[in-house]
């Protein structure tokens, strides 16, 4: 099969020259982007979805979300209406759902794809941590069906193992980016988008901290999961790779830069906060984000059986 990703040295040489030709950070920033009251816009009932730890919205089928389960479930991904109908089911031939926490959508050269982020690790103990690329389907009226791997990449942590379940995929400047989940200050990481040579063991780097996510009051402390409030449980990026979309147990956060600024200095200020509704028993486990990229709508929802589906509308 003929793959359309340039070969991972040339990615690299590219990678150096794109940040080695960035201007010096400005202070100017991008003029924020108010968004609407989040609103329930579907539930999902189908026994096979009940813990939905990562949400992709479909690039090629208007009003379809892509959803994957948690750890100890098959290794497949779902099609599913913004109503929460489950349409399709497709199996990942060669991947194993060791503990898949997020799921990205790009395109690249026309091409449409979605990464499978197998990087969950509660007690920071795995020995490397693996992503899927497949190309997204397009759903039709035939059966379930199976998609092969376009590719397969396996790296660890510079500073050793960790928890991680908010992935996004900036396939404009060719990054790949985690964000780990139990740091006092989550750290962002970053991996190179390219074809992944065989048998090799990539490196993640720390490029950046988030220092103001609000940390859990009083209040969050009696509820459940409230100790855990502050930390990522997902995330997502904008098509040109200058907003980032932070999803948390309380509340969604976003942060935006302009092309010369750096997300260590974006991140060194407060970002947007997206007020979500106080969490009933099905929606406490906020763990699935997906953006939009026509519309610029956030969706989001738990990790439970019969959660519901929130959607967050720009203002504008």
């Amino acid at each position: 099969m003929k793959h359309l990703f340039i070969p991972a040295l040339a990615a690299s040489v590219a990678v150096l020259l794109f940040w080695g030709t960035c201007p010096a950070d400005t202070p100017r920033q991008p003029a924020p982007v108010a968004y609407k009251d989040a609103v329930r816009c579907g539930r999902i009932t189908s026994p096979e979805l009940t813990e939905v730890s990562g949400l992709a919205v479909s690039r090629k089928t208007p009003g379809l979300l892509w959803a994957l389960n948690d750890s100890r479930n098959p290794p497949e991904i779902y099609g599913i209406s913004t109503k929460g109908t489950l349409l399709k089911t497709y199996k990942v031939d060669g991947a194993t759902n060791w503990d898949w926490e997020d799921l990205a959508d790009f395109r690249y050269r026309g091409e449409d794809f979605l990464v499978i982020a197998d990087v969950g690790d509660n007690w920071s103990a795995r020995p490397f941590n693996t992503l899927y690329c497949v190309k997204e389907p397009t759903p039709d009226n035939q059966s379930n069906g199976v998609l092969q791997l376009e590719w397969e990449m396996t790296f660890r942590y510079e500073h050793g193992p960790l928890d991680c379940e908010a992935v996004a995929v900036d396939a404009t400047n060719q990054k790949i980016y985690l964000l780990s989940k139990r740091s006092t200050e989550p750290v962002l990481y970053e991996l190179p988008l390219e074809m992944p040579c065989k048998k090799s063991m990539y490196t993640a780097r720390a490029v950046a901290k988030i220092r103001d996510i609000p940390g859990p009051t009083p209040a969050d402390q009696k509820q459940a999961y409230g100790k855990y409030r502050s930390r990522p449980t997902a995330m997502d990026i904008s098509a040109d790779g200058n907003t980032l979309y932070i999803l948390t147990y309380k509340h969604a956060y976003v942060y935006s830069r302009t092309p010369d600024q750096t997300w260590d200095l974006v991140f060194s200020k407060s970002p947007l906060q997206i007020t979500l509704p106080h969490p009933s028993k099905t929606m406490v486990q906020r763990e699935a984000l997906g953006l939009d990229q026509t519309s610029g709508n956030i969706f989001i929802t738990s990790e439970k059986a019969l959660a519901p589906i929130y959607v967050v509308e720009p203002a504008h």
